[in-house]
């Protein structure tokens, strides 16, 4: 994780900390985040002690195959952090980027587009970062120095925009399998019925709900009993 250290050191600064006081916060040797500060490789126990002081998650969630969405995406850069932070909601590309579409009206992205952030082959651009913060739920401004891009202080929240959901993602995290499709049923029945509140970009086209086809209809369309 070879950008660790410019990435805490930003998020840092934001919080108006150096590696001393945060030392001091989260009850750790200062030599230890200074290094880190440094370039130094963070081990996992020290990530854990961290997160809390910044206010955001941890979690040590496995998936039932003993693998972790976030386990392939540490590599150099932000886009590779984005892309652990998604992991560990439990959310592979492919939701990630109905995530960010359906809550915060970014793309929509294929998720080979969102992977090509993640590998740094695409670079993280400040509306990638504004639509995340919807998703994920950290703070715009740290989600910001993480990434080292500004954001427009006067854009605001898209139109559409939910910025309710990211605790709701994060407690859904643990579900199981069957459970999960279970909830999706029924959320795909939900989004059927508030279809009227919905931009039309992102109404369901399937035919759930629709009305079937009635006799009398087929027979008005039938050529023989329009001439009748």
């Amino acid at each position: 994780m070879p950008d660790f250290g410019g990435m805490l050191s930003r998020l840092a600064a934001q919080r108006g900390l150096d590696a001393r006081a945060l030392a001091r916060a989260v009850d750790l040797p200062n030599t230890e985040l200074t290094a880190v500060f440094g370039g130094r490789q963070p081990s996992a126990s020290l990530l854990r002690q961290l997160a809390p002081a910044f206010g955001l998650h941890t979690s040590a969630d496995v998936r039932p195959g003993g693998e972790r969405e976030y386990d392939r995406w540490f590599q150099p850069g932000f886009g590779a952090v984005l892309m652990r932070l998604f992991g560990n909601r439990n959310m592979p590309a492919i939701q990630a980027v109905k995530a960010l579409f359906m809550l915060a009206s970014f793309g929509p992205w294929s998720p080979s587009t969102l992977n090509l952030v993640g590998h740094g082959r695409k670079d993280v651009s400040a509306e990638l970062v504004a639509a995340s913060v919807l998703v994920l739920g950290i703070p715009a401004c740290d989600l910001a120095a993480m990434a080292d891009v500004r954001l427009d202080e006067q854009a605001g929240p898209p139109e559409y925009a939910i910025s309710d959901a990211s605790a709701l993602i994060w407690e859904a995290r643990c579900i199981a399998g069957a459970q999960m499709a279970q909830l999706n049923e029924l959320s795909h029945v939900l989004y059927h019925h508030c279809s009227e509140f919905l931009h039309p970009l992102k109404a369901c086209s399937c035919s759930l709900l629709r009305e079937p086809l009635t006799s009398g209809a087929e027979d008005e369309s039938d050529p023989e009993h329009a001439a009748g």
